[in-house]
């Protein structure tokens, strides 16, 4: 029987890092009762603990045309990922790489080889449209390479970015053309529904079952959450008056701002986006395999909306943004 390769490629904001955090960290468990987290070839700021050196040397061939000069060529990196599969002899195992699920084909055509060597299925997590895009937004604010700068509604008008929220389906596509579409699995993340487990939703859709792992997927999990709405607002207005926030100044900002939620669409604004993306979910239901008859049914706790558009007024009275200044 070949072995058993599972592919998770996020999607952001889907609690990528947690599962990849929880997987690192019980790798000697996991090992034990079957099932390989490989270390990444090249480790990044993570230590191994996800693999995105693949997408990294891919993505590079690709604008390029020359291999990546940390990870070197994609295809002899790919090789060493299939070796140290095969011999760990372990019935299955696991790469992760949310990067896998950004809106460019440079990734699912040069791993689908792997469909040669292993029994590959592909799992991503799909989060409700507008959930998404404001929790997506908010991480923008904080990672200081982007350095957003737009406001929500320039942020959202963009094509680009309208594309990526609500044609997720455009994505899936791609990795069902290199290891058909019986083998996409798509799990819904629901952290707001009543009894939502990440992990274990993750086990269920990969069919890796066992009291041990039921036992490890109640462990607390590492969360890497957004600032909230008056924080990123606070972190865009002070770099558009040319201040430098830092590390220190974000974890200032969260003390000062606690998290109180990411709601920026509207009644109206909202059922627009979830109207826009009422094809794609539709065509990414049949790849969810729990047999439910909506995607996202619609439940009191899951759906924040205000009465009209979210607008910032309270901002000014931050009062550590006059010390920002670098």
């Amino acid at each position: 029987m070949r072995q058993r390769l599972i592919l998770h490629i996020g999607t952001h904001r889907t609690g990528s890092t947690s599962l990849q955090t929880w997987l690192w960290l019980n790798r000697p468990v996991l090992r034990l009762l079957g099932v390989h987290y490989p270390r990444a070839v090249v480790p990044d700021a993570f230590r191994g603990a996800r693999h995105g050196d693949l997408r990294l040397a891919a993505r590079t061939e690709a604008r390029q045309g020359t291999p990546d000069p940390i990870t070197g060529p994609f295809d002899a990196l790919l090789d060493r990922y299939i070796d140290d599969i095969t011999h760990s002899g372990a019935p299955a195992a696991i790469l992760s790489c949310e990067g896998w699920s950004v809106q460019d084909n440079h990734h699912a055509p040069r791993l689908a080889r792997l469909a040669e060597r292993f029994d590959v299925q592909v799992v991503a997590f799909y989060r409700r449209p507008d959930h998404w895009v404001e929790s997506f937004y908010r991480l923008r604010m904080r990672l200081a390479k982007h350095q957003e700068l737009r406001s929500f509604e320039t942020f959202l008008s963009r094509p680009q970015q309208i594309a990526l929220t609500t044609q997720r389906h455009v994505m899936l596509g791609w990795w069902a053309e290199a290891f058909g579409a019986e083998k996409i699995t798509v799990i819904p993340y629901e952290p707001l529904v009543p009894g939502f487990n990440l992990v274990r939703a993750f086990l269920k859709a990969c069919n890796l079952r066992g009291r041990t792992l039921d036992v490890l997927s109640r462990l607390p999990l590492r969360r890497n959450p957004s600032l909230s709405r008056e924080a990123a607002e606070a972190l865009r207005r002070a770099r558009l008056s040319g201040l430098s926030p830092d590390t220190a100044d974000l974890r200032r900002l969260r003390r000062l701002l606690p998290e109180q939620g990411g709601v920026y669409l509207g009644q109206s604004s909202r059922a627009a986006l979830l109207d826009a993306a009422s094809g794609d979910m539709a065509a990414i239901l049949p790849m969810v395999r729990d047999r439910r008859m909506d995607l996202f049914p619609e439940r009191p706790e899951r759906l924040a909306i205000q009465p009209d558009d979210w607008r910032c007024e309270k901002w000014e009275t931050v009062p550590d943004l006059a010390r920002w200044h670098r």
